[in-house]
């Protein structure tokens, strides 16, 4: 996914924003472990649940760009047969 976003010739500043929404989120599906975030941890009530956690304490550009990143990433990985649909 990222290597698909660098061909769209983002910034080193988007791109490290990506990262930054797609850590903070993986983090609060995986209880504090980004790393271990499967396909099956990416559900609409998940990720509602998530977003919730994330609200609380973000402001709404920010919560905008993040939604607006894992919608990006949801959307490729059902565009590329990996999610059955997009829960964003």
């Amino acid at each position: 996914f990222q290597a698909d976003r660098q061909t769209r010739k983002h910034s080193a500043h988007t791109l490290k924003a990506y990262r930054q929404d797609f850590l903070t989120i993986a983090a609060l599906l995986t209880n504090g472990h980004p790393s271990r975030l499967t396909l099956t941890d990416i559900t609409k009530e998940s990720m509602r649940t998530a977003f919730i956690a994330y609200a609380s304490d973000h402001e709404a550009v920010s919560i905008r760009r993040c939604w607006s990143s894992w919608n990006a990433l949801c959307t490729f990985l059902y565009s590329s047969d990996q999610l059955l649909a997009n829960p964003m």
